[in-house]
């Protein structure tokens, strides 16, 4: 019986205007083939853990300046809901609703008298298997891009 020959991991070095040089494996790197809104030319990005549990950082491997910084929505609103349509669902390729991570950008504030918030309406469908991600634009609108985030988050899980 032939056993198939391992291939060498391949590694791919990510500029960080934030984390000076990442050095991540291929497999690590997230495309996303529409974009993000307002980004459309920048499709591959990688996820680093933020020290707040629940959170991550979103950095494009295109350009060092991008980042955005990613909150688990169900953590923070007890009531958030998202439907996805078929046809998504398809294209998106996500056989195993455990694969996916939705996430959601959060916005920091520019001064001590704002708040932090995330954008419920655009959150980012993630299929941790497959490697592709999507940003929706939901039409549900409970569901805002100025979202105050929770003072304690409902949960850290994912």
């Amino acid at each position: 019986m032939a056993t198939s020959a391992q291939q060498p991991m391949t590694f791919v070095d990510v500029p960080s205007d934030l984390f000076g040089t990442l050095t991540v494996p291929d497999e690590a790197v997230l495309e996303f083939p529409g974009g993000i809104l307002g980004f459309e030319k920048c499709r591959y990005f990688i996820m680093v853990e933020a020290q707040l549990p629940g959170f991550f950082w979103l950095q494009s491997t295109e350009r060092a300046s991008l980042l955005f910084l990613l909150a688990n929505p169900f953590s923070q609103v007890d009531d958030y809901e998202l439907e996805v349509d078929e046809e998504i669902e398809e294209e998106f390729g996500a056989s195993d609703p455990e694969d996916v991570r939705v996430m959601a950008i959060v916005t920091l504030p520019r001064n001590a008298e704002e708040e932090a918030t995330m954008n419920l309406q655009g959150p980012l469908l993630i299929n941790m298997a497959t490697r592709r991600a999507i940003q929706l634009v939901l039409s549900d609108e409970r569901w805002g891009c100025r979202h105050a985030l929770a003072s304690e988050p409902l949960s850290t899980a994912l």
